[in-house]
């Protein structure tokens, strides 16, 4: 794999962890009440799906254990401004599916094929 894909792997894993930590523990309803924790935290789902987007498709299927088809999912959540964001959504993505892709992107990272 290059190194481009190398810094992208990198920047979604920052990302997924600076979410995780925003979270910590907070609840629901304080994610709810606070639009600033809430604009911080779509911010950094937001670095994570771009940077996915511009994965190759090289590395894409040298990680097949990395969930790329729920991370494009979340990237078109985001982005659909019509109907707004899910925080029930943003929340139960950040709470319970980061940090387990976090966990598969730091194995990524060390693994050989980089």
């Amino acid at each position: 794999m290059n190194e481009a894909d190398r810094m992208r792997l990198r920047s979604m894993l920052d990302a997924a962890n600076e979410a995780i930590a925003f979270v910590s523990g907070l609840s629901l309803e304080d994610l709810k009440q606070s639009p600033r924790l809430t604009e911080a935290l779509v911010k950094e789902l937001k670095i994570l799906v771009e940077a996915e987007s511009q994965m190759s498709e090289e590395a894409r299927k040298a990680l097949p254990q990395v969930p790329w088809a729920l991370i494009v999912e979340m990237k078109r959540r985001l982005s659909d401004l019509h109907s707004g964001v899910n925080l029930s959504v943003v929340w139960n993505t950040t709470r319970w599916k980061l940090p387990e892709l976090a966990l598969m992107l730091e194995e990524a990272l060390r693994g050989p094929e980089f």
